[in-house]
Formats: structure tokens, C-alpha cells, sequence
């Protein structure tokens, strides 16, 4: 008949150490490029896709606070609103106050493609 060899597993770990430097530095080692390349992989959720947009147009409130009046031309373009004033020949840059529409629907979205 064979003999039952019983090992203490819990007196092996205390006799090892447990959990010193070379496997703290081992376990980094081996982590750190998943880390730096989960990072390079989750920026194309945010980065990956810009739907068609300009800016929003402005309010007849706000028209008349830049004083627009019927000759001059209003451009709305992606990063900003182009008021040229027809009479005085002047162009004034506006950021896009009201925000921006875009050509996609909200719910449209590159994580759900």
C-alpha cells in the first residue's frame, strides 16, 4: 500500500515569504504593457468618429445685441459664426455661443457601430 504524503500549504507560504520584490517587480513588468496598450485601443471610442456639425444659429435676442441688421451676411461654419458687415466691409468672428448641430442623430454614436 502507498503512503499519503499530507503537505502543510499555509507552512509553505509563510516559509516562502509570501509576496516579496522580485514578484512585485515581475507582476509590473508583465502588467505595464496591457496598461499602455488598453489605453492606445480605448481612445478610438472617443476619437474614432466626428459626425458633420456647425454652429447653431443665433437667437433674434442675439442678433440684435451684435447689432446684425439686413445687410450684413451671417456664415455659419464648424468652430465659429463669420458676421460680414456688408456697409463697413468688416468681418466679425463669433464662437459658437448656441453650441452645435449636428448632421447625425444623438443616440448615433461610434461605440454602438
Amino acid at each position: 500500500m502507498s503512503q499519503k504524503k499530507e503537505y502543510d500549504l499555509d507552512g509553505l507560504c509563510i516559509d516562502l515569504k509570501q509576496f516579496g520584490k522580485f514578484q512585485i517587480l515581475q507582476t509590473f513588468l508583465i502588467s505595464w504593457p496591457t496598461v499602455v496598450e488598453s489605453f492606445s485601443l480605448l481612445q478610438m471610442v472617443f476619437l474614432g468618429y466626428t459626425p458633420d456639425h456647425q454652429c447653431k444659429d443665433l437667437s433674434e435676442e442675439q442678433l440684435s445685441i451684435y447689432n446684425v441688421t439686413s445687410y450684413d451676411d451671417i456664415n455659419y461654419e464648424k468652430c465659429h459664426i463669420n458676421i460680414f458687415r456688408g456697409l463697413k466691409n468688416v468681418t466679425d468672428e463669433l464662437s459658437c455661443i448656441n453650441g452645435h448641430n449636428y448632421s447625425a442623430n444623438k443616440d448615433i454614436s461610434f461605440v454602438i457601430e
